[in-house]
């Protein structure tokens, strides 16, 4: 992206006279005012960042997945997007694993899940990077400040209202090398 404008060009500009300073006043309008046309609209970001190669158009992306109530476990194709968000349902004691394939390193995580009435849910979480490398998958709840691995599952309690009601949230990333990710999960 070009601006007629360089804002490098401010570093040396002398500003000790009001004529100066109102030649500097209106180079940076011209500026700010360029940046926000260019800027209009997710698409013109991610086109921006991209001509930096610092993302991709595929990063705005996001996985949204509503499973209803789960009887099975269930896989959801995250599809490198960087936000992924899914919500789903156990009407029944069960123990299920929610597996999400194509978890880009960096991605945002957030799930819900609903256990309803007197039921219990053992529920796992397992997750591959867009490279097929699995990643150890850790769970802290912020209730008890316990950690789990979430590989091998959680017990969530039912009830009515937001009693049955819990919350993941977390980041991806990795321990040392991309080879080794990491998701980390809070949950209440």
């Amino acid at each position: 992206m070009n601006f007629s404008v360089n804002p490098l060009s401010f570093a040396s500009m002398p500003i000790d006279t009001p004529q100066a300073q109102a030649t500097f006043l209106g180079q940076l309008s011209t500026l700010l005012n360029q940046m926000v046309t260019s800027l209009n609209g997710a698409s013109a970001l991610a086109s921006t960042l991209n001509g930096n190669s610092t993302l991709t158009l595929a990063s705005l992306a996001t996985a949204i997945s509503d499973l209803g109530t789960i009887t099975t476990n269930k896989t959801v194709d995250c599809k490198g997007s960087g936000i992924v968000f899914v919500r789903l349902t156990s009407a029944s004691n069960q123990t299920r694993t929610l597996t999400l394939s194509n978890l880009p390193q960096g991605a945002y995580v957030m799930i819900s899940v609903d256990v309803t009435a007197t039921f219990t849910l053992t529920f796992n979480v397992a997750a591959t990077d867009t490279a097929s490398n699995a990643y150890t998958v850790t769970s802290f709840n912020t209730n008890t400040g316990l950690a789990a691995d979430l590989g091998l599952g959680v017990l969530l309690a039912g009830g009515t209202g937001l009693a049955g009601e819990w919350g993941f949230f977390g980041m991806s990333g990795f321990i040392g090398t991309s080879a080794s990710p990491r998701l980390n999960l809070l949950y209440i």
